[in-house]
């Protein structure tokens, strides 16, 4: 065992240092000794996740889980590389189990949320944005995880505008935010409310004809001319390339 720490240690140093080429070839060192050492395929499984080598670090952490519980981080590098595989049904079942972790790193609570969001468990993406929000009540992109996953779920659009009005509130400069809000006041058939939001925005840098087509009718009903005719511009400009909207 006193050879085989010394490999893990050497390699858990290399990876926490950034030196993820170094730590795999620690790792691939000490396995031909000692092939069985979860620890180390754990780590190397990591350092490759890290390198952007996912197929390789799919192996190695299915090896290592065989062999060692995984730890948190390693359990959701085991889900992105799932994810990317194609076996969406795998990464689904980690990122449940992580989300109901009672301790698992702040940090990566964001990234936990939008890979649950990827292979679409939106209620496993939800918890942790709202996990999120009561750790960091600050954390913008959270509030308007909130919002986006409850309609991803079919949730009324009402229950959203709190959600978004949040996240403005802690980033007053983000166009997204002010778009979405203000298309969800003109959902609701609150086209006042839509039109404070709206009426500063910078309509020539919209990218979603939805968020237009809602807030054309909006200025118009506002007889904002301006931004009514800002908005028939740009529908004429745009494709179909879309921005996440609600």
């Amino acid at each position: 065992m006193g050879d085989e720490r010394i490999y893990f240690d050497t390699a858990l140093g290399h990876f926490h240092d950034g030196e993820f080429d170094e730590a795999v070839h620690t790792c691939r060192w000490g396995l031909t000794v000692y092939p069985d050492a979860g620890r180390l395929w754990e780590v190397c499984g990591l350092s490759l996740w890290m390198r952007g080598d996912l197929g390789s670090a799919l192996h190695a952490l299915e090896k290592a889980s065989v062999l060692v519980p995984l730890a948190p981080l390693a359990q959701f590098a085991l889900a992105a590389a799932y994810a990317w595989a194609d076996k969406p049904d795998l990464a689904r079942t980690v990122y449940r189990y992580l989300a109901q972790l009672p301790v698992f790193p702040v940090p990566l609570l964001p990234r936990l949320a939008a890979g649950a969001g990827r292979v679409g468990e939106y209620a496993v993406a939800l918890l942790v944005c709202e996990k999120i929000v009561e750790l960091r009540p600050g954390y913008h992109p959270a509030w308007f995880g909130i919002a986006y996953y409850l309609r991803k779920l079919g949730r009324p659009i009402g229950e959203a505008i709190p959600m978004l009005e949040q996240a403005l509130t802690h980033a007053p400069d983000e166009e997204m935010y002010r778009l979405n809000l203000a298309a969800c006041h003109a959902q609701t058939g609150d086209g006042e409310a839509a039109y404070r939001i709206a009426e500063t925005v910078n309509v020539g840098a919209v990218r979603c004809r939805h968020w237009l087509r809602l807030l054309l009718p909006v200025f118009d009903a506002a007889g904002d001319l301006v931004q009514w005719a800002a908005c028939r511009t740009r529908l004429a400009e745009l494709g179909d390339d879309c921005p996440r909207c609600l």
